[in-house]
């Protein structure tokens, strides 16, 4: 099954941040998606480069790309240069957090 960036991006809008409570894509954690023929190599960042919960995010990740296409190989990078930063977060993240 070939899938696209845009179900990806889409799919992993249903993992959420559990700290935050705001999903990743929106968080902007989200820095790059890559689609081979058998995988998708993701580059992720964390919002603090100490976050104790990379590994169960990660995990998430996996689970959700994973059900799109079970076949695919998710390959995780957790990339905290340049460190993230609230100007990464969506539209949508900032006014949730009331943030306008």
């Amino acid at each position: 099954m070939a899938v696209s960036e845009s179900q990806i991006r889409s799919t992993l809008q249903g993992v959420l941040d559990p700290e935050i409570g705001i999903n990743i894509v929106d968080l902007g954690l989200v820095r790059q998606i890559n689609l081979g023929e058998a995988c998708v190599d993701l580059v992720i960042t964390m919002t603090s480069p100490a976050c104790p919960l990379s590994g169960y995010i990660s995990d998430e990740i996996t689970r959700a790309v994973n059900s799109v296409d079970p076949e695919l190989k998710v390959n995780i990078t957790i990339e905290n240069d340049p460190l993230w930063t609230h100007e990464e977060m969506s539209d949508a993240a900032r006014e949730e957090l009331g943030w306008h």
